[in-house]
């Protein structure tokens, strides 16, 4: 295995653990020992791939949620009474 491989195995491994994959796997209905596990990190995902999913679904989240904010903020504004208003409605 190359060092960037051993890399990119660490880095996914120290992230989703082998109770992880258990857990999910036991949810679809297939459930594995902590020794398969381990080996499905270590040698059956592509831990560059995943790594990259992982980072994009946390970047969406992020945008997400500031959009959401962002939203939020409008909503309100917009409730807010104009101060300009008040001293016309009088």
């Amino acid at each position: 295995m190359s060092f960037e491989e051993t890399f990119w195995d660490a880095k996914v491994t120290a992230e989703i653990s082998a109770t992880d994959v258990m857990q999910l796997a036991s949810e679809v209905g297939m459930p594995i020992t902590p020794e398969e596990a381990a080996e499905l990190l270590r040698n059956e995902f592509r831990a560059r791939g995943m790594w990259n999913h992982m980072i994009q679904a946390g970047k969406d989240y992020i945008a997400a949620s500031l959009e959401t904010k962002r939203h939020r903020a409008w909503w309100e504004l917009s409730c807010q009474k104009d101060p300009l208003e008040e001293r016309y409605d009088a």
